[in-house]
């Protein structure tokens, strides 16, 4: 097994290999541009272009075109907390009572730990993404939220080991 989660990232060419892009407002070569972006966003318009043998003002076009459509929302470090931090990845799911429900999703939202919140179908009603500085934490937020009102039950796992993840998130 290997000491460090092995990078994730969504490879779009092979995920939307079988897209028919006659219906969207994008087509292969915003995908390349896309995946050579996600593989390293300060690459420079003349780099990609050059890697793609295409001209530097069609890259920086189509990267508008992308920007002003929302498909790139914008551009970020990705950042190992494992340097700095013993981080707990918690996978919180709730079941609650319908007329809490609201209440309890925006509380789960403006946590500051929280890194995702979800609806389910299923036996649990949400399901939120929590990433927490060390176990102290993780342990404080559990006590916590045991007793949220509107709560029927907490159920919480946690991640131990990390194959494959989200290097910035912590996974």
């Amino acid at each position: 097994m290997p000491d460090k989660p092995e990078k994730s990232r969504v490879r779009l060419a092979e995920r939307w290999k079988d897209v028919d892009f006659r219906f969207t407002n994008i087509d292969v070569l915003h995908v390349k541009i896309l995946d050579m972006l996600a593989e390293d966003c300060r690459k420079k318009n003349v780099e990609i272009a050059k890697d793609l043998g295409i001209s530097e003002p069609t890259v920086r076009k189509r990267i508008r075109q992308m920007e002003d459509m929302g498909l790139i929302s914008g551009y970020s470090a990705m950042i190992d907390l494992g340097v700095v931090e013993r981080s707990v990845r918690a996978y919180v799911m709730l079941k609650v009572e319908h007329e809490h429900r609201l209440k309890v999703i925006k509380k789960m939202c403006q946590h500051p730990r929280s890194i995702a919140v979800y609806g389910m179908a299923g036996e649990n009603d949400i399901l939120s993404v929590m990433l927490f500085t060390d176990a102290k934490e993780f342990r404080d937020f559990a006590d916590e939220h045991q007793k949220m009102e509107g709560v029927k039950s907490v159920m919480m796992q946690v991640v131990i080991t990390a194959y494959k993840g989200d290097v910035w998130s912590g996974a």
